[in-house]
């Protein structure tokens, strides 16, 4: 039985009826209860439980949407696969004055994830084609179409990699029982780690930006579009770097998920634009040299809905552009960070983030400098170098906001720093900041891994808002 046809019985309320597998693979009954650190809307977690369950056990070898086949098909067969899915989601994209769930690209991308991380060609294939389907249908509008399909690039990439490194962490750490538990896994799986959770803070906030209008964010979603690649790349090699010291080797499937979806970014980064998203940035030079309109401090109306985490309705005041530009929100997080008084010789999480912003405002002023004279008009392999720099600029800034508006009552493990000063130290080390003096502290690795390792055990998914999964 195909997908589409499955869905058509899950919407008329007939059992559900997954692909054939084995007893030892049912998947879970959809009623259990599942929490989330940050919660979603509960019909949208419905949703991609139901999204989820209907892709079945992605380590069934049966399973014509498992790893084994995914792993070893090629573009033919993933182009098939989309099309066998597009029906399945296409309501995701319409909005719900048409019958469909529309509402936000945040909450789209969410009730998508099953997907996505399932693998990052499929689900990029499979909803870009479906954004192009609403477009035509009353769905989202012709400049959010184009920009979320961008978008939703840089959300395949990272939940993908994100399974990857679930798988790696499984594979590696099954000794932690006994004593001395193994130590090698995890300095390489937690810079992953923090990778993803950075990846995830920029693809959030440049997804929150499509409501500000077709100005009001495009830096952003370009920066987003641009690094979350590059990064993807560097956690994927942090994961092969951990199994191959446990002697994991290309045929294991641990290896050849990392490898499919290394083989994905390429094709992913063709149909999302990365190049288009390099050139929006040469071109945005002269106004990120100015640090945006303003630079917005996280009171400012409107960045509530760019940073928190349980911010998911669509707000009233949406479409103005000269509300809040989505770059300035970014840097003014920047700024307020930076301007935080204190020991400077002091060893505290707080002051270490202020002594890293503060570093990396350096950095902000000296790319204005240069970036006041610059623009499509500058040579080339200048203007891309100032594209490269403001994105991975944007890409720390997003960290500090998603920080900033989880830490007053937040989610118990984004409201402690440890994630924010390890991914911090890594976007700063790509920048080619000297860190003299501001190096992480080593417990950071072991916080994270723990974090992980957690989150392995318990279900839970290496997103921002420790989703359960089903697999």
């Amino acid at each position: 039985m195909g997908f589409a046809r499955q869905g058509r019985l899950l919407e008329h309320g007939s059992p559900l009826a997954a692909p054939a597998q084995s007893h030892r693979s049912r998947p879970p009954a959809l009623t259990a209860h599942r929490r989330t650190e940050v919660p979603l809307p509960p019909d949208a977690t419905r949703r991609a439980l139901r999204l989820e369950a209907l892709l079945a056990d992605p380590h069934e070898p049966a399973n014509p949407y498992g790893y084994e086949t995914l792993t070893a098909a090629d573009a033919q067969g993933t182009a098939e696969r989309a099309g066998e899915l597009r029906d399945l989601v296409a309501a995701e994209f319409l909005p719900v004055e048409s019958g469909g769930h529309f509402v936000t690209a945040g909450l789209l991308v969410r009730a998508l994830r099953p997907l996505l991380r399932r693998d990052a060609a499929l689900g990029h294939a499979c909803a870009a084609g479906a954004v192009l389907t609403a477009d035509g249908g009353g769905g989202p509008a012709p400049y959010r179409a184009h920009e979320l399909v961008r978008l939703l690039g840089p959300a395949a990439l990272t939940a993908a990699a994100g399974s990857a490194l679930r798988g790696a962490v499984r594979a590696v750490a099954p000794g932690e029982e006994h004593e001395p538990p193994p130590q090698r896994w995890r300095a390489s799986l937690a810079a992953a780690f923090a990778d993803l959770l950075a990846c995830e803070s920029l693809t959030t906030v440049a997804l929150r930006t499509l409501h500000l209008g077709p100005a009001g964010g495009r830096a952003v979603r370009a920066a987003a579009g641009y690094v979350v690649p590059l990064v993807v790349g560097d956690v994927l090699d942090e994961v092969v770097l951990a199994l191959a010291e446990y002697g994991y080797g290309s045929g294991d499937l641990e290896m050849r998920l990392c490898a499919k979806v290394a083989a994905d970014v390429p094709r992913v980064v063709a149909t999302a634009g990365t190049g288009a998203c390099q050139a929006d940035l040469m071109r945005a030079l002269p106004f990120l040299a100015g640090g945006g309109s303003r630079l917005a401090p996280t009171g400012t109306p409107g960045t509530g809905t760019l940073f928190r985490l349980d911010e998911h309705t669509r707000p009233a005041d949406a479409d103005r552009p000269d509300l809040l530009d989505g770059a300035a929100a970014l840097l003014g997080v920047l700024a307020q960070t930076a301007a935080r008084t204190g020991n400077d010789t002091a060893a505290d999480a707080d002051t270490a983030l202020a002594r890293l912003a503060r570093r990396l405002m350096t950095e902000h002023r000296v790319l204005s400098g240069c970036g006041r004279t610059a623009g499509p008009q500058a040579a080339p392999p200048a203007a891309r170098a100032l594209a490269d720099r403001h994105a991975l600029l944007m890409l720390a800034c997003s960290v500090l906001g998603i920080l900033a508006a989880a830490r007053p009552g937040g989610s118990r493990f984004l409201a402690r720093p440890s994630w924010a000063l390890l991914a911090l130290s890594r976007v700063t080390r790509r920048l080619g900041v000297p860190l003299a003096g501001l190096d992480p502290d080593p417990d950071l690795h072991l916080d994270l891994a723990a974090e992980l390792l957690a989150r392995v055990r318990q279900g839970i998914d290496c997103d921002l808002n420790a989703t359960r999964a089903l697999w």
